[in-house]
């Protein structure tokens, strides 16, 4: 079971890196193909439940409401649906009933929200990892497909093998059934040393040297051959380690599924081998390699398509260009037209417009003056007048960004040209406390200087008059 969920979750794991959530997680939609290998079937249906609502047409609601997450009634679903329904159909594999369910549809969206999925304790070290993944928040689950299939894996690690099958009639006075096989066997194009332990049992290749044919006496116990389909070609080495048995290579093949998983062995799982005998395995090449597509000149949502279309899985790589316009696919590494095996990450090579450019110093100058240094500089300059109690009217103050500031190119920048001082009026503060007074003068910019003050007093005179316009902060 945990064998099968690891690889429900790299589908999930392959469909989520690419924005698309199943939304329908269930037993009927698991298949299995010629190797054995399960599938994740129905993706045409996450698409259209994307664009129109989480439901199944009118009559089945009740089936994917049965494996739903309890957020497909009322929020945007996003890749930790799929996670929780995983663990509704693990749950109901391992315990034989679909957990936390009521009388309707509504109900068990509701009973849901409320209340987790608890896998019995019998299951050992699955119980948390599907505990976790069904949560009723979101947020409390794991994060995504891959952290939930490194999970499982780790259970599978620590489960025990299958215990060993005693068939009737067998025993010690039973011959070998592969009496010429000597030691562990190993694929005739493996570079590995001869102590390597990843194709089989733990123990060192024994070299005999017969003179004749002879029969080797080896436990008859016969052992359940494990499936290794799908598993990566490690892991196929450890499950026949752990059954007691070895492990051979015999062929490797192009296929679509991903290079070095085993896409078929020999015998069946569940067929039964004598402890030690070996399981013949094929590996998968992996995809034939196919061109990188021509995106240059392409939009970034082009461009990225084209490539994930491929097969191809995208990073984006931005770089300063000084001819091509900012978010416009400059090419890719590897280059088009090279042949690369799917499933490869790409970069995409995206315009991030022409580099930068320090903002040169104007200040002192006339607008026109200045102007003409922006320009040449490649910024577009415009005139703002500022008040300015230090440079003479009609010259740069200076810029906005300021001089030396890295800016980018062709983006305005202003050039503040002095207007003179900033000017007030005076107001008339005879007869107002010396307190309200000062605040009369301070909120116009002023700097009161009292004389003779004595609390409580009011002003009598003032200097300069009320209506004189003075320097603003005089």
């Amino acid at each position: 079971m945990t064998h099968i969920g690891r690889q429900v979750a790299a589908a999930l794991q392959y469909a989520h890196a690419r924005g698309i959530v199943h939304r329908d997680i269930k037993p009927a939609n698991l298949l299995f193909d010629e190797h054995g290998v399960v599938r994740v079937a129905d993706f045409g249906l996450a698409r259209a439940l994307a664009e129109a609502s989480w439901t199944e047409p009118s009559g089945t609601v009740l089936g994917t409401v049965r494996y739903a997450a309890p957020e497909q009634g009322t929020a945007t679903l996003d890749g930790r649906a799929d996670l929780y329904s995983l663990a509704v159909v693990l749950t109901e594999a391992a315990v034989g009933e679909v957990p936390v369910v009521a009388d309707t549809a509504l109900g068990t969206l509701a009973v849901r929200s409320a209340r987790g999925i608890e896998p019995p304790e019998s299951l050992g070290p699955l119980a948390p990892v599907l505990r976790m993944a069904g949560r009723p928040q979101p947020a409390d689950r794991f994060p995504d497909a891959q952290t939930m299939g490194s999970a499982l894996a780790s259970v599978a690690r620590r489960l025990p093998p299958p215990e060993p099958l005693q068939l009737p009639g067998l025993g010690d006075g039973v011959e070998d059934a592969e009496p010429t096989r000597l030691g562990r066997m190993r694929d005739p194009d493996e570079h590995a040393a001869p102590d390597d332990p990843t194709l089989g049992l733990d123990a060192h290749p024994m070299a005999i040297t017969v003179a004749e044919p002879r029969r080797l006496r080896t436990s008859m116990v016969p052992v359940v051959v494990p499936s290794l389909v799908g598993l990566a070609r490690s892991s196929a080495a450890d499950q026949a380690t752990s059954a007691g048995l070895l492990m051979r290579v015999v062929e490797r093949k192009t296929a679509d599924d991903p290079s070095g998983l085993i896409i078929g062995q020999h015998p069946a799982p569940g067929d039964h081998l004598g402890k030690g005998a070996s399981i013949e395995v094929v590996v998968s090449r992996g995809p034939p390699p196919v061109p990188v597509p021509v995106v240059a000149g392409q939009s970034i949502a082009d461009a990225t398509s084209a490539l994930q279309r491929a097969g191809f899985v995208v990073a984006v790589v931005r770089q300063n260009d000084e001819t091509v316009a900012k978010d416009i696919a400059l090419g890719t590494t590897p280059a088009a037209a090279v042949k690369v095996t799917p499933e490869t990450t790409i970069k995409l090579l995206v315009s991030d417009g022409p580099a930068p450019v320090a903002v040169p110093d104007v200040s002192g100058k006339t607008y026109d003056a200045a102007a003409q240094i922006l320009t040449a500089a490649k910024f577009q300059p415009v005139r703002r007048d500022v008040f300015s109690s230090t440079v003479p009217v009609g010259t740069t103050v200076g810029s906005d960004p300021a001089a030396g500031t890295k800016a980018p190119r062709d983006s305005q920048v202003a050039v503040l040209v002095s207007k003179g001082p900033e000017m007030v009026k005076v107001p008339n503060t005879i007869g107002m406390t010396i307190d309200a007074a000062s605040q009369a003068l301070t909120a116009v910019g002023l700097t009161p200087d009292v004389q003779n003050y004595q609390a409580g007093r009011h002003v009598k005179a003032q200097d300069p008059s009320a209506g004189t316009s003075v320097q603003k902060g005089s």
